[in-house]
């Protein structure tokens, strides 16, 4: 991992893998941010409530929020940053949120842009289609 010294705006692409038609986002957001703001965004966006356990799989790591009785997660989710990982333009890496249900996700690194700081961050600038609701087993 190679953290980048100056901020940088991430344009992801967040695809809900196996779901016809096609549901996904696409947001901005800084390189300054946490993975644990890149989950809550993720919800936000996708318009759940944090129901579920999740994980995020970054260069062959898991990642995510450690909570009493589960197991645990490389560092602290709350302190790594998105710069930490060095994205490049096109990688992927992936989103797992509602273990049972399997809702995976795609998210791919459409764009790297200069820093938007005079903007507000994040920001969700298209998607397409609804979510399936919380606690829903539609996705296999």
């Amino acid at each position: 991992m190679s953290e980048t010294s100056t901020p940088v705006t991430y344009q992801l692409k967040i695809v809900l893998v196996g779901i016809s038609p096609m549901i996904w986002r696409r947001i901005k957001v800084s390189s300054d941010l946490t993975i644990a703001d890149l989950h809550y965004i993720i919800q936000i966006v996708m318009g759940w409530k944090e129901e579920h356990l999740h994980q995020f799989l970054i260069h062959g790591v898991h990642y995510g929020i450690n909570y009493p009785g589960t197991g645990g997660f490389m560092g602290n989710a709350h302190e790594i940053k998105l710069s930490k990982f060095g994205f490049r333009e096109r990688e992927k890496f992936s989103y797992e949120y509602d273990f049972y249900s399997n809702w995976k996700h795609q998210i791919r690194v459409e764009a790297i842009l200069p820093d938007e700081s005079e903007r507000v961050l994040p920001i969700c600038t298209a998607g397409k289609g609804s979510c399936p609701p919380e606690n829903c087993d539609l996705v296999k």
